[in-house]
C-alpha cells in the first residue's frame, strides 16, 4: 500500500523533495487557504468564497458571506466574483433534486443548480 505524505501550505506552493530511498510514496500538496474558502465542488466545478480585502493587500482578508468565484483568492469586487443571491432560482420541477443533494443548505442548492445549468463554470 502506498504511503501518502500530505504537505499543507498557505499562499506559496512549497517545493517537496522525496529522498530516493523512499519508495511507493505519493506526495499530496494541499493549498490550505483554498481548502478553507471552498464552498462546494459539484459536477467538476469548484466554488470558493470570495475574499474581502480589508487592508489593501496586507493579508487581512475575510471571506464574504455571499460573494463567490470559481477560483480561490478572488477579491469580492473582481469581475469574476458573483453574489449567490443573484443566481437564478431553482425551478419548482427541479427543486427536490437539489434539496436531496444539500438538504439544509439553500446556498449550495442554488450553486449546484447554477453549475448544472451552465451559469457557473470553471474559470479558464
Amino acid at each position: 500500500m502506498p504511503k501518502v505524505i500530505e504537505v499543507r501550505y498557505w499562499r506559496d506552493e512549497p517545493t517537496v523533495i522525496v529522498p530516493p530511498e523512499l519508495t511507493d510514496v505519493t506526495v499530496r500538496i494541499v493549498d490550505a487557504g483554498a481548502e478553507d474558502q471552498l464552498v462546494l465542488t459539484h459536477s467538476g466545478v469548484s466554488v470558493f468564497r470570495a475574499m474581502k480585502d480589508l487592508d489593501m493587500g496586507q493579508e487581512n482578508c475575510l471571506p464574504s458571506d455571499y460573494w463567490c468565484a470559481s477560483s480561490p483568492y478572488t477579491d469580492w469586487e473582481s469581475d469574476t466574483a458573483f453574489d449567490i443571491r443573484s443566481l437564478r432560482a431553482i425551478p419548482e420541477a427541479e427543486r427536490a433534486k437539489y434539496q436531496s443533494l444539500f438538504p439544509d443548505d439553500g446556498d449550495k442548492q442554488r450553486l449546484a443548480y447554477a453549475i448544472d445549468s451552465g451559469e457557473i463554470k470553471n474559470e479558464e
